[in-house]
């Protein structure tokens, strides 16, 4: 196992941009080289109408690499759940580097089997819509690394990376070190997709970023901004 640090840096949430807003400025003052999107039917459809589409063509333009994660209703029925993933992948898939399957659905009554049934209708649209996109599964939430390894257990065919949200939570969290061990005992590199410390970071009382000597192992480290 690689005991390295992250290799890739990245930031999520850049002010404006699932509105369109340029995100240079923000990705240069983080030193970062990946931007993340989550494309969501959730708050009113947070880009899902195409609305990021300036904010990832000016990122791809400036020499950056974007993450598209793509989250959805667990009363969304799979046909509907499908069908608004190809929509997504039409709009975005040709500017992603990577392409999430889900966004903490572990979270929103999506259980294991749900999530692998998922990601195989929607691993050969990727495929298809964003062939050269590193193909991420898991991005749950810090308590959701059982749900996740019995999601592999279902089924995850396709997939070239596993991402995890390790913050510290209170009173006990997890350990992106550890989280990092199983991803590589099952020939996956780990991503944490949110989690990274850095100024005006997401946190909360109960959910905290961890600084980056905490992410030993870690292929790719993710801040998501407040």
């Amino acid at each position: 196992m690689d005991l390295a640090p992250p290799s890739m840096i990245g930031v999520g949430n850049a002010p404006g941009c699932n509105a369109g807003a340029d995100p240079t400025p923000t990705l240069r003052q983080y030193n970062a080289s990946l931007l993340r999107v989550v494309i969501s039917p959730l708050n009113g459809g947070s880009g899902d109408n195409g609305q990021a589409l300036p904010c990832v063509k000016a990122a791809t333009a400036a020499g950056f690499r974007v993450m598209i994660s793509i989250q959805w209703w667990s009363v969304m029925t799979q046909d509907q759940t499908v069908a608004y993933f190809e929509r997504q992948l039409q709009t975005y898939g040709p500017y992603a580097y990577a392409i999430g399957v889900g966004n903490e659905q572990d979270l929103d009554a999506v259980t294991p089997e749900d999530y692998s049934w998922v990601w195989r209708a929607v691993q050969p649209l990727i495929a298809a819509d964003a062939p050269g996109a590193v193909r991420v599964a898991g991005e749950i939430s810090p308590w959701g690394l059982s749900w996740l390894q019995q999601a592999w257990r279902d089924g995850l065919p396709g997939a070239q990376a596993l991402a995890f949200h390790p913050y510290t939570t209170v009173p006990s969290g997890p350990d992106p070190f550890s989280d990092a061990v199983w991803a590589h005992s099952v020939g996956m590199p780990m991503w944490t997709t949110e989690g990274l410390d850095a100024p005006g970071a997401w946190s909360s009382q109960r959910v905290i970023p961890r600084p980056l000597e905490d992410f030993i192992g870690v292929r790719v480290a993710f801040a998501w901004l407040q």
